[in-house]
């Protein structure tokens, strides 16, 4: 006997209120007490390499009006999972579901969907029930929060949110607690997303903190990312080649460079990403 396959979905059908205040106050704090361990951790295998395609997870009817209309409009946001005071990451959420006029056709995240560590057991409190309303789909790519572990963990490093937002195929799982979003199905927590006029490149720059930099590819890691992002890129090119340009986006949760006073660029990273653009002739 076959299985039905799961249909995807996004926002609940009905609009319901902010409900953060019957959280326990461990829910709203999480793990604030656990103390991270600092140190760089495996990068998931993806399941695939070839580009995601929006059309797949929308509908070919929604893509081409996308298309037909010559504009794309989406939302990004990072650093989004809500500690000690939830309202505030609710009223982000609220704001962007409401948003009906912009007709956003997703969200991509760009990483720390959890804190502080990443732990299935927030994913409702932090994700499922904060996005309820959300009637579009979220793509993300993971940030340092999301992998990494602290003392005594036994979960791997991003095991929840490959459960979340890598599964094989759109399922529901226990961590909505009955929200009817179903997983995403990433090919893995580094992908290219393809859409009408623009392409995503995500990848993953693991898990220092604002104090240290990204990384993406080295020695204790490996290069999977790496040549991940010269083949995309110079499949990018190729598009480009052949009348086929979109704008590009290559993603990640830490910054190349910033201005910030309290995260340090990523010059090694940064480094890394213009030498594969500059061997794509991007």
């Amino acid at each position: 006997m076959v299985a039905t396959p799961i249909s995807r979905a996004f926002g609940d059908p009905d609009l319901t209120p902010d409900n953060f205040s019957k959280f326990s106050k461990q829910e709203i704090s999480a793990d604030s007490a656990a103390k991270g361990i600092e140190q760089l951790e495996p990068v998931p295998p993806a399941r695939s390499t070839a580009p995601m395609d929006l059309s797949a997870v929308i509908g070919s009817a929604a893509t081409q009006a996308i298309t037909k209309g010559g504009l794309i409009t989406f939302h990004t946001v990072g650093d989004t999972g809500g500690i000690h005071n939830p309202q505030f990451q609710f009223a982000v959420a609220d704001a962007m579901a409401n948003d009906t006029s912009s007709g956003a056709a997703f969200w991509y995240h760009l990483g720390d969907v959890v804190y502080y560590f990443g732990q299935e057991q927030y994913y409702f409190e932090q994700f499922y029930d904060p996005y309820r309303d959300y009637n579009a789909p979220i793509f993300a790519i993971p940030g340092n929060h999301d992998g990494a572990v602290y003392t005594g963990e036994t979960a791997k490093s991003l095991a929840a949110f490959v459960a979340n937002f890598c599964t094989s195929q759109p399922t529901h799982t226990l961590d909505s607690q009955g929200a009817v979003r179903t997983t995403m199905d990433q090919p893995g927590v580094y992908f290219t997303l393809n859409a009408p006029f623009v392409k995503f490149i995500g990848l993953y720059s693991n898990t220092s903190e604002g104090g240290t930099e990204g990384v993406i590819a080295n020695a204790k890691i490996g290069n999977a990312q790496l040549t991940f992002l010269q083949q995309q890129l110079a499949a990018a090119k190729a598009e480009r080649n052949n009348g086929q340009g979109r704008a590009l986006v290559i993603a990640t949760h830490h910054p190349p460079f910033t201005g910030s006073p309290n995260h340090v660029p990523s010059p090694s990273m940064l480094q890394m990403i213009d030498q594969a653009c500059t061997a794509a002739g991007m």
